[in-house]
């Protein structure tokens, strides 16, 4: 389901800060596993640091040799201030080329899987995901 913004509110502030919009998220986060707000960047408008503490993470939208670093301190700094949890940054308009990229792995011990930003959001998800491993290793022994 996509919810679109519609006309700009004389006073968007107003709206996004409103027991209303908290009634409207809470909705859609009972319809659907994940809600993304995706919103102006944080350091143009309130929206964004109006939004965070109201969801279950921030991710930072970073483009490599155009975000200020200083710009992008700044905003984290201001999530953390809201009470908001800052789960990391996505890489947006990365060059792809021949001679490698970007990846990354997360391992808590050495006996873990790689941990998926969707496992981490979704507690329940993961608890599955470690009994069907579980299971798998149970069969294969």
């Amino acid at each position: 389901m996509i919810m679109p913004a519609g006309k700009v509110p004389p006073n968007p502030a107003e709206l996004l800060g409103s027991r209303r919009m908290g009634e409207i998220l809470e909705r859609c986060a009972s319809m659907a596993d994940i809600v993304i707000i995706d919103s102006p960047p944080l350091l143009a408008a309130a929206d964004a640091s109006l939004l965070a503490p109201q969801a279950d993470g921030v991710l930072l939208v970073v483009e490599p040799g155009s975000t200020d670093r200083r710009a992008l301190v700044q905003a984290a700094e201001q999530v953390r201030r809201s009470g908001a949890r800052l789960l990391g940054n996505v890489l947006n308009r990365v060059p792809m080329d021949n001679k490698g990229g970007y990846y990354y792995y997360y391992y808590q011990d050495e006996s873990e899987q790689p941990t998926s930003l969707l496992d981490r959001l979704l507690p329940s998800r993961r608890r599955k995901h470690q009994r069907d491993t579980d299971k798998r290793r149970a069969r294969s022994s």
